[in-house]
């Protein structure tokens, strides 16, 4: 009886524990010990405002974390925009603030390459973040298309899921050409080193920062909560600015997903736009 009066409790202790902590996934845009660090000041708010504790959740590599974003496994998440276009279509997600202001894709070269332009990147080797990322692939993909250039026929593609390498890759010569986020790349201490050897050729347009997300089936007191603690987050307070800096961020803003409206359907759009710069029919 005694046993399994323990066991009973031990189970209670654990039904607590799990309903008062808060999984928070971070999309790897660093290693995970520097994205917790980076996201802990962020994770101790929400725990000050909600009365959850916040356990920050990093991934080692992005196919890790879209696989358990798409499978509900966090509550809350900051995640890069083609998964949370995915998983907000597969009802799993809902946005509730964003960064402002918005970043570019672009596309980097040595300055001493001689390359001015991406009409002159046919034939050169260019390293690039995914096939569904829309600042390190897609946008680069559909104006190549635009200039008459099929990227995967015309140029030696290679992706690579560690958006930070790409950079030091083109500058020792690995890639003629990368194709990346602005902000999370030029911002970063990492790339002082480089710095004055590289030049950016081309860039996209504006594209809505990351979203931080929690699931659509959360009760909606919580997630008002966490909307309410994540919204007005800025440069003012110096708890705050590391974070800011390092992604080139003014503030957070409250969000919800008609925000992001515009570009889903932009982003629709860019992953079926074909080599003859038609919309494919899926």
């Amino acid at each position: 009886m005694k046993k399994i009066l323990i066991i009973c409790l031990m189970f209670l202790a654990a039904t607590l524990f799990s309903q008062t902590v808060l999984k928070m996934g971070l999309f790897p845009i660093y290693n995970a010990k520097t994205m917790i660090r980076l996201f802990a000041p962020i994770a101790q708010k929400l725990e000050e405002d909600t009365g959850y504790s916040i356990q920050l959740l990093s991934s080692p590599d992005k196919a890790d974390f879209n696989n358990k974003t798409l499978n509900g496994y966090f509550d809350i998440s900051w995640t890069n925009n083609s998964c949370y276009q995915e998983a907000r279509e597969k009802g799993i997600i809902c946005a509730v603030a964003r960064g402002t202001p918005a970043f570019r894709g672009i596309v980097m070269v040595r300055k001493d390459s001689g390359i001015d332009s991406i009409e002159q990147l046919k034939g050169k080797k260019i390293g690039a973040i995914g096939p569904y990322s829309l600042a390190g692939y897609l946008f680069l993909k559909n104006d190549l298309i635009d200039a008459g250039i099929d990227i995967n026929r015309d140029c030696l593609l290679e992706f690579n899921l560690k958006p930070e390498a790409i950079p030091f890759r083109v500058h020792d010569g690995v890639y003629d050409a990368g194709v990346f986020s602005e902000d999370t790349l030029i911002g970063s201490p990492l790339f002082e080193s480089i710095r004055d050897d590289m030049k950016i050729i081309h860039s996209s347009i504006p594209i809505p920062h990351f979203p931080f997300t929690v699931k659509t089936d959360m009760d909606p007191v919580l997630r008002n909560s966490i909307q309410r603690s994540l919204n007005g987050i800025s440069h003012e307070s110096e708890t705050f600015r590391e974070i800011l800096d390092d992604l080139n961020l003014e503030k957070i803003m409250a969000v919800d997903d008609s925000d992001y409206d515009e570009f889903v359907e932009f982003y629709r759009k860019s992953i079926n736009y074909d080599s003859v710069g038609n919309q494919e029919k899926k």
